[in-house]
């Protein structure tokens, strides 16, 4: 697939899950009960490095696809 059309399917793919997400009208509230819900498990040491990250009073930049509201939660 040239990257032109690779673009295109993306961006729609965007466009279309972030208008549905929208729709749906979530709250902060929402968020962190469906973080608290999924039972999603941490890669081992990143407690350690939080702990450290903390200690150190340093910055951290999480990168992700996924929804900022979840991660943050």
């Amino acid at each position: 697939m040239e990257i032109s059309e690779k673009l295109a399917h993306m961006e729609e793919w965007w466009e279309t899950d972030t208008g549905n997400i929208c729709k749906e009208k979530l709250s902060h509230d929402n968020f962190r009960d469906i973080a608290e819900s999924c039972g999603i498990n941490f890669r081992n040491g990143i407690h350690d490095l939080l702990d450290f990250k903390r200690k150190n009073d340093m910055p951290m930049l999480v990168v992700s696809a996924g929804v900022g509201e979840l991660i943050k939660a």
